[in-house]
């Protein structure tokens, strides 16, 4: 039974890859055609690192906004000290 699931499992990955590349080929083929420069490919660490540099750009912008927005709301009244 486990010789049955693996092969299945085989059989399926020796499907899959060549539709998945020739996808890709197809990607890189109309790019082309286009002047268009290719995609280098990405691994899952470059995805993480790029995806955890962009959320730590996103907070310093939602900061920095915060900050902007508070200097246009301030209407003169003197503040309250904190507590």
């Amino acid at each position: 039974m486990e010789y049955a699931i693996l092969g299945i499992i085989f059989w399926l990955c020796l499907f899959l890859i060549p539709i998945l590349s020739y996808r890709r080929g197809l990607q890189d083929g109309i790019a082309i055609s286009q002047g268009k420069p290719l995609e280098p490919f990405k691994g899952p660490i470059k995805v993480i690192q790029e995806h955890k540099e962009q959320k730590i750009i996103k907070e310093k912008q939602d900061k920095q906004r915060q900050g902007i927005l508070n200097i246009l709301a301030y209407d003169g009244r003197p503040q309250e000290g904190e507590k």
